[in-house]
């Protein structure tokens, strides 16, 4: 049986959890250099903060904590959300392991209702959970609005689809606090749950004065990235 192990990054000295028998993640940590997993877009809020207040980050979709490392390394709060029990205590392990106090763990998926929801989970395809009423894995749901959070300035939103939801549960977070948003823009994937994201997503930001971009800052609709950024406004 195929067991989760630990991988130190050489170049960063992070410790991660990780197994052989999921491709997708046991080939994607070193990424980018060598340096870790999807970094340009961890630079990228990085250098957005770099003059900025970074009181709290919200990481929904956490994992087993890759992005939640480095946010820890830029905010003084990262909340992570992780639904799925065997990929959420990797996180607590993931955490504990750097050393980051300042990292809170939760076991909830974010959605736009509050209750409890399933959903599909393969331990060899880690990143590929989602929400799927034949799942196996039941898990509790809510909304970010409803944890009533306090100065919020930074949201990343990966969860295979539901990114819509998620925004629609914050709406009132993030009308009070204008964050800035990291969110997965894969149209297929938002389709399979009846949303479309530039209705959903894009063109409801920009009615507040949002702009998109992606990581090198072309603006969405010119842009052939799957990661892209709200901008709020100044």
């Amino acid at each position: 049986m195929i067991k989760w192990e630990w991988y130190q990054n050489p170049k960063t000295k992070h410790w991660y959890r990780t197994r052989k028998d999921d491709w997708l993640l046991y080939n994607r940590i070193g990424q980018d250099g060598g340096r870790g997993y999807q970094v340009q877009l961890q630079d990228y809020v990085r250098h957005f903060f770099q003059n900025k207040t970074a009181s709290m980050a919200i990481d929904v979709g956490a994992n087993m904590g890759i992005t939640a490392i480095e946010y820890a390394h830029i905010f003084k709060t990262v909340i992570a959300f992780e639904p799925i029990k065997d990929v959420f205590d990797q996180l607590q392990m993931v955490i504990q392991k750097n050393n980051l106090s300042n990292v809170k763990c939760e076991q909830v998926a974010i959605g736009d209702t509050i209750g409890r929801r399933n959903f599909s989970y393969r331990p060899n395809n880690s990143f590929a959970s989602a929400l799927n009423d034949t799942g196996i894995e039941a898990c509790r749901m809510n909304t970010i609005d409803s944890y009533n959070y306090q100065d919020v300035n930074f949201l990343k939103i990966d969860v295979e689809g539901l990114e819509a939801a998620v925004i629609a549960g914050a709406w009132n977070t993030i009308t009070k606090f204008k964050p800035m948003i990291q969110f997965e823009y894969k149209k297929n994937l938002g389709k399979k749950y009846g949303y479309d994201l530039d209705k959903d997503i894009c063109q409801k930001l920009m009615a507040i004065d949002y702009h998109i971009v992606d990581k090198k800052n072309i603006d969405y609709k010119e842009s052939k990235q799957l990661d892209l950024f709200a901008i709020p406004p100044k």
